[in-house]
């Protein structure tokens, strides 16, 4: 009986975060300790400016997703991947932007950022905003 319940576990424990089973976020205080990472997410942040964007790199066996959610007049925006779908050609991925969650926030421009890491793939990856 409690191997049933575990083996039910973990199939629910599938289903609900299937749609992150195919990439991770990267922890950008991770990223200190990897120069070659660094280097490759500083191109990437200096070709996406300020704007709302993605840009597509590859290292090692990784291909990343930086995704920018363009500047904002106040602190506490932050992205969040609505969907993720592999298909023949490319790859979808659906994000938005999320407002921040106290109506105090600081009065700063921040321009949010997310780090997406997947299998290598040749792929190229099609940013859907929503």
């Amino acid at each position: 009986m409690k191997m049933r319940i575990f083996v039910f576990f973990i199939l629910f424990a599938m289903v609900l975060c299937g749609c992150a089973g195919n990439y991770e976020i990267v922890n950008m205080e991770a990223i200190r300790g990897n120069a070659a990472l660094q280097k490759e997410l500083d191109k990437a942040i200096e070709k996406l400016g300020d704007h709302r964007g993605g840009e597509q790199f590859d290292l090692n066996d990784r291909t990343y997703l930086l995704m920018t959610g363009g500047a904002g007049n106040s602190g506490g925006y932050t992205i969040k991947v609505i969907s993720y779908k592999e298909e023949q050609n490319e790859i979808i991925i659906a994000a938005t932007v999320k407002p921040p969650s106290t109506p105090t926030t600081l009065a700063v421009i921040e321009n949010p950022k997310l780090l997406l890491s997947m299998n290598k793939s040749n792929k190229p990856i099609r940013l859907v905003w929503g």
